[in-house]
């Protein structure tokens, strides 16, 4: 196999784990598939900072600022002035625990669905070949 046909089986992995993610998340309304995926790292990094924050998902600082104003105005998380005042740190207000633990009962749902045809053994199969492609395509998308 060329690199060309590697190449072109990693992008459409990517595209598959894409759609993967996609069926897994919630659809939930006032919130896009961004708001979900930070809420949800705000909710592991209690106390982030905007920065951080950034750097851990990959957005935009823009980005990040339009989507924090976002769940603020939404009421699932508030900034919080830390010891130095320039800068805020990120919390989910309680309503944003809530929708946290209703995301994961969700995901855990359609999980279960997309695998309920697969033994436990594949189940880690699975895992471990995704965790393997996305050691891969993060060393790919440095490069590109």
């Amino acid at each position: 196999m060329d690199q060309n046909e590697i190449l072109e089986r990693l992008i459409k992995m990517k595209n598959i784990i894409i759609k993967i993610t996609k069926a897994l998340r919630p659809n939930i309304n006032g919130l896009n598939s961004t708001d979900i995926y930070v809420l949800m790292k705000i909710a592991k990094n209690e106390g982030i900072t905007m920065t951080k924050l950034s750097e851990i998902t990959g957005l935009s600082s823009t980005l990040i600022t339009f989507t924090i104003d976002n769940l603020e105005k939404l009421s699932f998380v508030e900034r919080r002035k830390g010891l130095d005042r320039r800068i805020q740190t990120l919390i989910l207000t309680e309503k944003g625990k809530s929708l946290k633990n209703e995301i994961e009962k969700i995901s855990k749902e359609r999980f279960s669905e997309i695998t309920k045809n697969m033994n436990d053994k594949e189940i880690k199969e699975l895992i471990d070949l995704f965790d393997k492609i996305f050691e891969i395509m993060k060393k790919v998308e440095n490069i590109e």
